[in-house]
């Protein structure tokens, strides 16, 4: 049976197109791009074929500037692969590239032989599987193989806007909209119900209101803002819709809200402070991976610590 982290990203995943940690036109993509393409311009092989593994690749971003990269520059190329927990998120893999061998694991066990790979890649993946996922990931690295990952920033800006999402969730649940929504599309009753559940309504669409205005209409992804005009538009034009239309569709949003929230959770739980990193660099360390970078990445307009990047090789035999 998945766990509940796995239906969330599932879920997740079978809901949109991007990463929450990587979303197009996000004031971070530019500069997660340019740390990868960099880092396989420098690191790709030119004279041989490489075996590259992508994990916890969502749909695949890392693995596009890889292919991008083996292209533009003319390089042998390879097989590359994408490791996920969330068939959804590889159904988005394979529908964007098909040069991309799909593979359905945890990144706890993945389902290669010990140093059998020569690139390895993560961004904002592996640390969910804890601190022993790292250490099976680098034991899949050859000799002279490369690690690279991105790790989510305890206390970060993208750990800061996860929070203020999951607040803004708990805020929007607590407020009561979706039952006092779903109220007013309940049974016939009388006058007086009626009213009350209409005064109800309007007392809950003032707390969605404050809300937004103290998060953004931006906040959760623009979710909160969508949902308070979606839930307007069907009370507003209640004939336009069937009872059980809506009753569906608001029961439905509400779990799609308790999952979101999880998500948020699961990302702030993962991310790392200066200690944990240390711990990865003694796991890396300890399989015979040397530390060449480790370092905050700063993002956005204000230029604010948002992740850690980590990249170790594996030293050759005999050095």
């Amino acid at each position: 049976m998945a766990s509940h982290s796995e239906k969330d990203w599932d879920g997740f995943w079978r809901n949109t197109s991007e990463s929450a940690a990587y979303r197009g036109g996000a004031p971070q993509e530019a500069v997660l791009k340019q740390f990868w393409s960099r880092f396989f311009i420098q690191t790709l092989p030119r004279d041989a074929p490489v075996k590259l593994l992508d994990i916890a690749c969502g749909n695949g971003v890392v693995s596009a500037v890889a292919l991008q990269t083996m292209e533009n520059e003319n390089l042998p190329g390879g097989l590359v692969f994408g490791l996920d927990l969330s068939l959804s998120a590889l159904k988005s893999l394979r529908a964007r590239s098909g040069n991309v061998h799909c593979v359905l694991a945890t990144a706890a066990r993945p389902p290669f032989k010990t140093e059998s790979i020569d690139v390895l890649v993560s961004q904002f993946g592996l640390e969910y599987a804890g601190l022993g996922a790292i250490d099976s990931a680098s034991r899949l690295l050859k000799a002279g193989g490369v690690f690279a990952a991105i790790f989510h920033l305890k206390n970060g800006a993208i750990y800061d806007e996860c929070e203020s999402n999951r607040q803004a969730i708990i805020r929007l649940k607590e407020s009561h909209f979706l039952p006092c929504a779903k109220a007013l599309f309940s049974p016939p009753m009388s006058v007086s119900d009626r009213q009350k559940s209409q005064e109800r309504f309007v007392q809950a669409l003032t707390a969605v209101d404050a809300v937004l205005q103290q998060h953004g209409t931006g906040v959760a992804g623009g979710t909160v803002q969508r949902l308070r005009a979606d839930v307007l538009r069907m009370v507003q034009n209640p004939n336009a819709f069937s009872q059980d239309e809506v009753v569906n569709w608001i029961t439905g949003m509400g779990a799609e809200l308790d999952t979101y929230s999880g998500r948020m959770s699961a990302m702030m739980a993962a991310a790392l402070d200066e200690n944990e990193v240390e711990e990865v660099q003694a796991i890396l360390n300890t399989n015979g991976l040397r530390p060449v970078l480790c370092e905050t990445m700063k993002m956005g307009v204000k230029q604010e610590e948002a992740a850690w990047a980590l990249i170790a090789e594996s030293v050759n035999d005999g050095e």
